[in-house]
């Protein structure tokens, strides 16, 4: 179980459930429903179900070890592709303000520029 609680996008009690072992792959979403993130998964290995619906399996040692492994490298990568999503969206917020920056720049030395020719008009209306 990798998220329990209310949701966005059906009322109630839900529980994410990241699949693991032969289940990986059969699931229908990475742990976001609606562009709302709830948990993280690979694409296709996570599910949401009602806790009503839950069944406690018993696990062989090898199995329950198996599933901390996994679901240990599941949270690095989460956080690795978390970081990378904040990364890129604060380099396009980043571009963003150089351009404004940059539209703003040019229009300051047209101005400018505008300033220069009309004095010089000026001056040559006078003599």
């Amino acid at each position: 179980i990798q998220f329990l609680g209310k949701t966005k996008f059906a009322s109630g009690e839900w529980c994410g459930i990241r699949l693991t072992g032969a289940s990986v792959g059969n699931g229908k979403g990475d742990g976001s429903v609606q562009g709302e993130r709830y948990f993280t998964c690979g694409e296709k290995d996570g599910i949401f179900i009602r806790p009503d619906k839950l069944k406690k399996r018993k696990l062989s040692r090898l199995s329950e070890l198996r599933l901390k492994r996994d679901m240990l490298a599941s949270r690095i990568s989460g956080a690795k592709n978390e970081e990378k999503r904040k990364k890129k969206s604060n380099e396009n917020s980043s571009n963003n303000v150089t351009s404004k920056m940059t539209w703003q720049e040019k229009l300051r030395n047209l101005r400018e520029k505008r300033e220069i020719i009309m004095k010089q008009c000026d001056l040559e209306r006078s003599n």
